[in-house]
């Protein structure tokens, strides 16, 4: 079920502008950190995500039309904030959850009300490898 655009407008005008003050400290809550398209401005937009076999899961209840779905997609990599940690995101796609084996199962149940979800290796700041440890990642 994609949420109307309507909605999607006033959560980046007034939602997102509160959640960004505490959604990186409150976990499925996360900050995706990206820049414009074309301004190139750094830019943090509040998330539900999750962690699955060595990857970033994002849950995309407005679609793929989002701005910041678009400069993810377009940049190719962004990074992401969850209690203190950042993390790069690289190589992002659109998946739709239900026909993929990329997910775990749990996560598969989480995000498909979300209909497609956005899906990134997730990497160690200064690394190339996925990240490991007690990290919330």
């Amino acid at each position: 079920m994609q949420l109307p655009r309507s909605l999607a407008r006033f959560n980046k005008n007034v939602s997102n502008r509160l959640q960004k003050n505490w959604a990186w400290v409150i976990p499925p809550w996360a900050i995706v950190v990206h820049r414009g398209r074309r301004s190139g401005r750094p830019y943090r937009t509040p998330v539900f995500a999750w962690k699955s076999r060595g990857r970033i899961v994002i849950a995309l209840y407005y679609g793929t039309r989002s701005d910041w779905v678009r400069n993810v997609v377009h940049q190719e990599a962004a990074s992401i904030q969850r209690l203190g940690h950042t993390r790069a995101m690289l190589a992002p796609h659109i998946v739709d959850p239900a026909d993929t084996d990329e997910l775990g199962p749990v996560v598969r149940l989480l995000i498909r009300p979300a209909e497609q979800a956005l899906v990134a290796d997730l990497v160690k700041p200064g690394s190339s490898s996925h990240s490991e440890g007690n990290s919330p990642w």
